[in-house]
């Protein structure tokens, strides 16, 4: 059912969880959304080091305070990729067989942690969004899991990850299947086909068992 291209790491290899609870999926963000700031931060600390070339030594032909500035400039660049580095990698989803979990942890700056019980929802519904050329061409986009729509309750967004398509799915197989002993109300897949917007997971997987509807 879960294939290992969908998981930061094997399912097996993951530490063991109380009460028989299995770890099924581990998501980052997409790489894009690190290089982007990563490439902006370097573009800014090149145009400043340019700059202090031309005032410093070509207009003031002073070497030494623009050496000491340029590896100032280098240094804060440094610290600033390395903070972002940082960022993106302590922040991640995981969704296991009684949890939904987004998990960011900013070192000196903050913690967020979103837990969902899954055994406390009574209806569910899955998003995916991709617009964007972009989104397109790098397969990225965001998944909302919504949580008793009729009441509009609790949405789980996970956002600009890869693959966003195919973990839609999974999520939708994923809880329909692993909750069904306590899951009174199917699941609904938002697909892109315009005549049939919605879809009813069975019509997506075939033969499985579902709830009563």
């Amino acid at each position: 059912m879960l294939k290992h291209y969908q998981m930061i790491r094997k399912i097996e290899e993951g530490p063991p969880l109380p009460n028989g609870e299995r770890i099924l999926l581990r998501k980052r963000q997409h790489w894009f959304m690190l290089a982007i700031p990563v490439l902006f931060t370097f573009i800014i600390g090149l145009i400043v080091i340019v700059s202090l070339f031309y005032l410093l030594v070509l207009k003031l032909n002073n070497v030494s305070i623009f050496i000491s500035s340029s590896l100032v400039i280098l240094l804060l660049v440094s610290s600033i990729i390395i903070k972002l580095m940082v960022d993106w990698h302590c922040h991640f989803y995981i969704l296991t067989t009684h949890r939904i979990l987004e998990v960011s942890y900013k070192p000196l700056f903050s913690n967020y942690i979103n837990n969902v019980i899954l055994n406390q929802v009574k209806s569910t519904e899955i998003d995916v969004e991709k617009s964007g050329l972009i989104n397109q061409i790098l397969d990225m986009g965001n998944v909302y899991v919504t949580f008793d729509r009729p009441t509009h309750g609790e949405l789980f967004s996970l956002l600009n990850i890869q693959s966003p398509r195919s973990v839609g799915f999974l999520m939708s197989e994923v809880l329909d299947i692993e909750k069904r002993d306590f899951m009174k109300t199917p699941l609904w897949y938002k697909s892109d086909d315009e005549k049939k917007p919605f879809r009813i997971t069975e019509e997506i997987f075939p033969g499985k068992i579902l709830g009563a509807i």
